[in-house]
């Protein structure tokens, strides 16, 4: 074997300890990762683990996963207290700060201010409870609060508790 010869094969087995299949390709640094956020899918509603708290006649509980801004939960607690004309209902509260930097700063330069709050909310968490005499106007309320909030929602209405027995 020449000298040229050794030096080739050399230069071959030190190429293919890297990474190089062949001499023509580039060396490969690390593996390639997918750049596409794959979000999980949202679960069936036979599948949620509800959690029920039946406190009050109606209540409105959340079927996928999302942040919730205190403005929505507002706006949702406005609507029912305007279509069934009740004060006596809980609304979750918002208790997560989210901070935000100005739109024209530049990076860095520390944390922004905080702007708003949110609720970080699972499939089956309560969202709102109320009382109501109607149950046509309960459903009003459910579908304008629907409309109103980022995630799924389902109406839960408290089952009678009362023995038919006589």
């Amino acid at each position: 074997m020449s000298i040229l010869q050794t030096s080739l094969l050399s230069s071959f087995l030190i190429s293919t300890k890297v990474g190089r299949n062949s001499l023509l390709q580039p060396f490969q640094f690390g593996i390639r990762h997918l750049k596409v956020r794959i979000k999980p899918p949202q679960p069936k509603l036979s599948e949620i683990k509800w959690k029920f708290d039946d406190n009050m006649d109606y209540g409105i509980y959340s079927a996928s996963s999302g942040y919730i801004k205190e403005a929505s939960f507002e706006a949702g607690r406005v609507a029912i207290r305007r279509l069934t004309n009740v004060r006596n209902f809980w609304v979750a509260e918002a208790t997560v700060p989210v901070t935000k930097k100005g739109i024209g700063s530049r990076m860095g330069k520390g944390k922004g201010k905080l702007h708003h709050y949110v609720k970080i909310v699972k499939p089956g968490d309560k969202l709102f409870e109320f009382d109501c005499n109607n149950e046509y106007l309960a459903r009003a309320a459910f579908r304008a609060v629907t409309f109103k909030l980022p995630v799924r929602t389902k109406l839960r209405i408290r089952p009678n508790t009362q023995s038919d027995k006589i």
